[in-house]
């Protein structure tokens, strides 16, 4: 038996015992692993053209086939106001979003509903990547005391 085959079946055996265990079916176990591995491109926040939030639901919405309610999901939001922000945001995009290669941020990261997106990205960057206020500006396109501002005003709202 090769390597792959002996993969295979063992990935049959740990997803039937998802399955048997945690009555989770097979699909929304391979789902969920999706939705962990999402990362999303920093580049997106770096575009003056749209606001972050807009710039994330765009790049979800349109580069991972995300409905709403989805997106809403995942950002801890409502649906509706994702719905208005994307077609917001579509009328001010006239062009694709740009997307290279670089730092990526993991999905999870934007999960608050407390904090903003850039909140959420600002704080990532600086207590998990450790980088210096310049850094994040330079990456972000923004102005090192912006970056000091949200970065105070994300650290306020935490408890």
């Amino acid at each position: 038996m090769t390597s792959r085959a002996m993969l295979l079946k063992r990935l049959e055996q740990v997803l039937s015992e998802l399955e048997r265990s945690h009555h989770m079916p097979p699909h929304e176990a391979v789902r969920l692993i999706e939705e962990r591995s999402l990362a999303i491109p920093i580049c997106i926040f770096s575009q003056h053209t749209l606001g972050p939030l807009e710039a994330l639901v765009v790049y979800l919405r349109e580069e991972h086939g995300m409905t709403y309610a989805r997106i809403a999901q995942h950002l801890k939001r409502n649906r509706d106001p994702i719905g208005v922000t994307y077609r917001n945001a579509r009328n001010k995009l006239l062009t694709p979003l740009k997307i290279h290669d670089g730092l990526r941020i993991p999905l999870p990261v934007f999960q608050s509903d407390t904090l903003s997106i850039l909140e959420c990205l600002v704080r990532f960057l600086k207590e998990v990547q450790r980088m210096r206020y310049c850094d994040i500006a330079r990456l972000l396109n923004r102005d090192d005391r912006t970056i000091w501002t949200i970065y105070k005003r994300g650290k306020a709202k935490r408890p």
